[in-house]
């Protein structure tokens, strides 16, 4: 869905951009609406956070105008928004999750102020998407000041037996079983600098 999405913005954004492009000889279209921008885009949206600066940060100046026209069009049509916020919790939880994971401090600022929310329902997605690994070789990294969110989301998958909370995934995390793919092990948790 993300890469069917920055076809359409590019597409669009190449008919108002073109001419200025060539000029300044702008080619690296690729660069335009990638899943970190869709993401900060599409958090900012239903955040109410704007953006601290224009995206992306390659584009030079004189193309800023038409692509955020072109940009903003197609937002409102992106498939993880509804008219009332995200089309879903599975959006909502795989994006707040990476922007704690990978975001610029404003966006993870604006996702923590979120999800602490006495309304927020925690979800357990939002902690599998947390401690996803991209590769074989990656380990989570979980900022210190989110380990509380990890855990109620976590925390939220749990099921109550007779008085006992069983939480099959908490096994898996502990022992390296399927569902953790053997983070807990090799886990980093930092805290952040400042």
């Amino acid at each position: 869905m993300i890469d069917r999405e920055q076809g359409k913005v590019v597409e669009n954004a190449k008919l108002k951009m073109s001419a200025g492009a060539d000029l300044l000889g702008f080619n690296d279209w690729d660069s335009l609406y990638g899943i970190d921008e869709q993401m900060a885009r599409v958090l900012g949206r239903v955040l109410k956070v704007a953006l601290p600066d224009r995206l992306p940060e390659n584009l030079p100046g004189q193309l800023r105008d038409p692509y955020e026209d072109a940009a903003d069009v197609m937002l409102p049509q992106h498939p993880f928004l509804s008219d009332t916020g995200f089309a879903g919790v599975v959006f909502e939880e795989f994006l707040c999750a990476r922007a704690l994971r990978e975001g610029p401090d404003w966006l993870r600022d604006a996702v923590r102020r979120r999800l602490r929310q006495p309304e927020h329902l925690p979800s357990p997605l939002l902690g599998y998407f947390m401690l996803e690994a991209r590769s074989d070789n990656e380990i989570p990294v979980i900022y210190a000041e989110d380990v509380g969110i990890l855990f109620n989301s976590l925390q939220s998958g749990a099921q109550t037996f007779s008085g006992r909370v069983e939480a099959p995934w908490w096994h898996s995390v502990m022992t390296g079983g399927p569902v953790a793919s053997g983070w807990f092990e090799r886990a980093e948790w930092s805290g952040r600098d400042g």
